[in-house]
């Protein structure tokens, strides 16, 4: 098993690899521009992803005052099992530790994992995304009489034309959400129409941020598509 050194900036993780600074993004399927982690490398050279990775890439190094040197998404990630500990500031990799106090099966979609949480007495499935400070909805009423902490700005990748990222602005409300019998409260947004919509084509509701991985110690276990968690 490996394990790194989590470093938190604004509600984004990074680890530092042979040198190199990498923001850890479970939301990624691929990892780039140029990445070498568990000593082997990861090139994103895929058209439109390899640019909004690069996007992505500058826009942190510029607006987070982070030397950035590169995107670890799934592909490098999603091998054997991966814990991921904001409390801990440890990102471990490899062999499958014991798991946690709770635990339920995860949906592989396209490589990125989504898990079903329950707002209320609806269950809805939700995105893992560690590259995201805040957390999303695509429908209006999974936010419907929640508390308002404010208006945030936020940017999404376009998928049409070019894949380019675009600001958006959305108000951001606390929703209380359970997963498997454990609770926390989560800011939420609603995501861009376009977004929201090709999401809930895909069966997903919602996008899960910092705030959740604030809230648990996750432990994703590929092999057998399990997620357990610990409440810190």
């Amino acid at each position: 098993m490996a394990t790194y050194q989590l470093e938190i900036f604004n509600g984004l993780p990074f680890i530092f690899s042979n040198g190199k600074a990498y923001l850890v993004d479970t939301s990624s399927p691929a990892s780039g521009p140029s990445v070498l982690f568990e000593a082997k490398q990861y090139n994103a050279n895929i058209g439109a992803l390899d640019v909004t990775i690069k996007d992505l890439v500058n826009k942190i190094r510029e607006g987070k005052n982070v030397t950035l040197d590169g995107v670890l998404g799934m592909d490098a990630l999603a091998h054997g099992c991966l814990r991921i500990s904001y409390a801990d500031k440890v990102l471990e990799a490899g062999a499958i530790p014991e798991r946690l106090s709770s635990k339920a099966k995860f949906k592989n979609l396209m490589g990125l994992v989504c898990i079903q949480i329950n707002v209320g007495t609806e269950a809805i499935n939700a995105l893992l995304d560690t590259s995201s400070e805040y957390s999303y909805m695509t429908d209006e009423k999974f936010l419907q009489g929640c508390k308002s902490v404010g208006k945030i700005e936020d940017v999404m990748p376009e998928l049409m034309p070019g894949m380019k990222l675009k600001r958006f602005t959305t108000e951001l409300c606390e929703q209380a959400i359970d997963f498997e019998g454990e609770s926390f409260v989560g800011r939420f947004g609603k995501l861009p129409a376009q977004a929201g919509t090709l999401l809930s084509l895909v069966g997903v509701e919602a996008i899960l941020g910092f705030d959740f991985f604030n809230s648990f110690e996750v432990l994703l276990d590929f092999k057998n598509s399990i997620v357990s968690t610990r409440k810190y």
